[in-house]
């Protein structure tokens, strides 16, 4: 898991071919997962790039999204699951 959420936090471009397979065999293997690339991708760019002017969009998509661990996230509420 560690393995697809670096794939998913890092540039796409910055994945080697192997690493792009990887990841969309990944995401065609979990529709959840898919659906959280976006969010999760967005929001470590706007760390890397230290946008913090993006944050309160990026908090307003991700209410919104209907996603339990991004909108519990973007709401302030602590994790439910335990590793």
């Amino acid at each position: 898991m560690r393995t697809v959420v670096g794939w998913i936090t890092r540039y796409p471009d910055a994945l080697t071919e192997d690493e792009t397979t990887g990841l969309k065999d990944a995401l065609d293997a979990c529709p959840e997962l898919d659906q959280t690339q976006d969010p999760v991708g967005d929001s470590a760019q706007i760390l890397a790039r230290r946008t913090g002017a993006d944050l309160p969009e990026w908090i307003s998509a991700a209410r919104t999204s209907r996603l339990p661990g991004i909108t519990g996230f973007a709401a302030g509420s602590p994790p439910t699951w335990k590793p």
